[in-house]
């Protein structure tokens, strides 16, 4: 085998290497806090904590909280526990709303895949100091 061919073959396999390593990797995750209704119909990955959930018929809402700030997002799916840590992947709505000719819109993301769900829920810390002699005192 020349070396031409053993060059070829190197660059090959990282090429191919490199192209299976950027499919595979991690989507960029946006901070909650920069979505704006702007950004109205494209699709974002966010990765937060889960603070409070509702019900709805059919689907529910969840919000989804990061350092940054916290969105409503909607979903057809089980909805995740409150404490759960989760990537989505989502798409940006705008809901106008006029009252007395003020605009006080909502910005939310409808699920469209959910990437990595991690329960991070705080356990329950119980005291394990016991009461002993000459620390507490008496009753009577």
């Amino acid at each position: 085998m020349s070396v031409n061919y053993k060059i070829f073959g190197i660059a090959l396999v990282t090429t191919v290497l490199g192209y299976f390593s950027f499919a595979l990797a991690d989507p960029a995750m946006t901070d909650i806090g920069t979505v704006k209704p702007d950004n109205r119909g494209t699709n974002v990955y966010l990765k937060g904590k889960v603070t409070a959930s509702a019900p709805l018929l059919g689907s529910g809402a969840y919000q989804l909280e990061d350092k940054t700030g916290k969105v409503w997002v909607l979903t057809n799916e089980k909805l995740p526990q409150q404490g759960e840590e989760i990537a989505i992947e989502g798409q940006v709505e705008y809901q106008d709303i006029s009252i007395e000719q003020q605009n006080m819109g909502e910005l939310y993301i409808v699920q469209v895949k959910q990437l990595d769900r991690t329960a991070t829920t705080e356990p329950s810390i119980k005291p394990t100091i016991t009461p002993q002699d000459g620390l507490f005192l008496p009753h009577r």
